[in-house]
């Protein structure tokens, strides 16, 4: 039969401790009622979840993992969505590791001494290091590997925590958790398996783009690929993930090869930075190949 009327959501309560979302509004009801979240910034839908009871005004649900600031979606009749709805969070809960990316929030390989970041629901304090030596411990979170050995931590909040891969950690697969400590008690995340590659080089994006620095009467200038770099000027940009055991050892720019200069920073853990001399002018966009990195262009002129 047609439906008439979409779904209508009124409000969307999980407790956390059970796992138990309820849904509130109209025309939720029918023979093939589905539940869904949907994660902020994501466009695919986590779920669909297992519905314990469906009347036209109440749905509810099991939801066994999700991440902090999901909105719920009802699906009926197989195709029809309601609006999404923000959906409130009560009750203790241990974290939730929803996924595990590089610093730009890509599937890129982890490698050991590569900044990563963590998102779920963490109930993490919101925290971040104001020192190069990355502590252990974060707000009122950690993340340990199989073995107990603590991760470095850059950052801690509710949602997302970057952390360091440790220097030394061997190729294969692995696990991570994330333990909270708060006013009810200490909660332990279920264990996140991962694998560990000896090389995945990323560099840093701002935007979609790599982050590219040139120094100009004294002063860093951020240059976006249609900016101009001029020839015999050092172009800058940031990669993690290279093996540390075997770095690179060619910059190409338009399938040239270019002069350059790499070192780790003092500033920061997991950090390389590359330094290119631009080449003769181009006149248009060219690629720029570092190692197994990513190419991404420039333009020289």
């Amino acid at each position: 039969m047609y439906r008439l009327f979409r779904p209508c959501l009124t409000s969307a309560s999980l407790n956390a401790t059970t796992r138990q979302l309820v849904v509130t509004g109209v025309n939720l009801a029918d023979q093939s009622t589905a539940v869904y979240l949907q994660a902020p910034g994501a466009t695919t839908l986590q779920g669909p979840y297992t519905v314990t009871n469906a009347t036209s005004t109440e749905v509810d649900a099991i939801v066994s993992s999700f991440v902090t600031g999901s909105q719920v979606i009802i699906q009926v009749d197989g195709a029809v969505q309601s609006d999404p709805i923000a959906m409130t969070v009560t009750g203790s809960f241990a974290p939730i590791i929803a996924d595990l990316t590089d610093v730009n929030g890509n599937h890129s390989n982890p490698v050991a001494l590569k900044l990563m970041t963590l998102w779920g629901a963490f109930a993490c304090a919101t925290a971040g290091t104001q020192t190069v030596n990355y502590p252990s411990s974060l707000g009122n979170c950690t993340v340990n590997l199989e073995n107990g050995t603590p991760t470095p931590l850059l950052y801690t909040s509710n949602g997302q925590i970057n952390l360091l891969l440790p220097f030394g950690l061997s190729n294969g697969p692995h696990q991570v958790t994330v333990t909270r400590t708060d006013a009810n008690g200490t909660f332990t995340s279920s264990p996140f398996l991962f694998n560990v590659f000896s090389d995945g080089p990323v560099e840093f994006l701002y935007n979609g783009n790599v982050i590219v620095q040139v120094v100009r009467n004294g002063q860093a200038v951020l240059i976006g690929p249609t900016d101009p770099i001029h020839p015999g000027e050092y172009f800058t940009f940031y990669v993690t993930g290279v093996n540390v055991q075997s770095l690179p050892t060619s910059v190409t720019v338009g399938g040239v090869s270019a002069q350059f200069a790499q070192a780790f920073v003092s500033w920061a853990q997991g950090l390389l930075q590359v330094n290119v001399l631009a080449p003769a002018a181009t006149g248009s966009t060219q690629p720029v190949v570092f190692g197994d990195a990513p190419p991404f262009s420039v333009t020289i002129q």
